[in-house]
């Protein structure tokens, strides 16, 4: 995408909602020079939209200093599930209401993830393997 002759600005703040029918997402972005930026998007491109998002973060570098996050933003998950690929490697799938979206992972990590849900699960009062 040319960044030369069009101006992206950057944005500081998010905001929306969903329509009444349930079918597309209203959002409004603020520009860091307060403008706001309106668009929808239909809940049928949402898992495109989103993956298309976090696969273009991961061909990113961190920034070289990290800032403290302020607030951290739980996102209410509905299901997750776990499997392996034709070509060997693990794959993790994130249900977030009608959205699946699926993970890329080595499938050693997959017992890790498993564990480490497994020991989240167990009550305080139980005694926890090591």
């Amino acid at each position: 995408m040319q960044t030369e002759t069009i101006e992206f600005p950057a944005v500081a703040a998010v905001e929306g909602g969903i329509t009444n029918d349930g079918q597309q997402i209203l959002l409004q972005l603020t520009t860091v020079d307060r403008n706001p930026i309106h668009f929808s998007l239909r809940l049928t491109d949402m898992e495109s939209f989103v993956t298309f998002l976090l696969r273009t973060a991961g061909n990113t570098r961190a920034p070289q200093q990290l800032e403290d996050r302020v607030q951290f933003q739980p996102i209410p998950i509905s299901g997750v599930n776990a499997g392996e690929l034709a070509d060997g490697m693990g794959c993790l799938g994130i249900t977030i209401g009608g959205t699946e979206l699926m993970f890329q992972i080595p499938v050693a990590a997959i017992s890790q993830v498993a564990r480490t849900l497994m020991l989240v699960g167990i009550p305080d009062n139980s005694q926890r393997p090591n």
